[in-house]
């Protein structure tokens, strides 16, 4: 995999339009780390045009339930604003759940086990749901957070670090060199 570079956010206010953005991928990424995962960074600054946020881990084939768990967290973390997630998963469907189809079929789930995983994300997601919230909290103060700092805004109890001036530079230098698998 080539390096990966974090972007900066684009300059923007991340207000309570972005809530929900925000705890979907807050979602993803507390799972991800409890997966072991490594997540290379976490957004809510529409960093595609197909999608409000993302957070991109380096793929894992020796854990595909751990990406297979975090594909799920985001849509089950919003159980009143998303239609239930229904087997057979939806493969040639865009995002989260068409990822999660595809990793689902690779893995030969079964719906009894796919109903299994959905219960344990469920379960993970309320016992992790402060970190989930501090990891929000983050996103909507900042925008985009680097891996490093995501994992130590989850496991620390503290509030956000402030942004490092050193990764500050203009818009038209910003660059990501690889292609991380991401989760909408």
């Amino acid at each position: 995999m080539s390096e990966f570079r974090f972007q900066e956010p684009w300059v923007g206010s991340w207000n309570s339009a972005y809530w929900d953005t925000a705890w979907h991928e807050a979602a993803h990424a507390v799972i991800a780390d409890f997966e072991g995962l490594q997540i290379l960074e976490s957004r809510i600054d529409r960093p595609d045009p197909h999608v409000e946020g993302i957070v991109r881990v380096v793929p894992d084939m020796g854990n595909l339930l751990g990406h297979f768990r975090c594909l799920l967290a985001g849509r089950l973390a919003h159980p009143l604003h998303y239609p239930p997630l229904s087997w057979p998963l939806d493969s040639e469907g865009p995002g989260d759940e068409g990822n999660a189809a595809r990793v689902a079929a690779y893995l030969d789930l079964t719906q009894a086990q796919f109903d299994v995983e959905v219960g344990i994300v469920r379960q993970l997601l309320r016992l992790l749901s402060g970190r989930q919230a501090r990891l929000q909290s983050a996103l909507l103060e900042r925008g985009a957070i680097p891996g490093d700092e995501v994992h130590q805004i989850l496991i620390s109890g503290s509030t956000v670090p402030a942004a490092d001036p050193e990764r500050s530079r203009p818009v038209a230098s910003r660059q990501v060199g690889s292609t991380p698998v991401g989760v909408a």
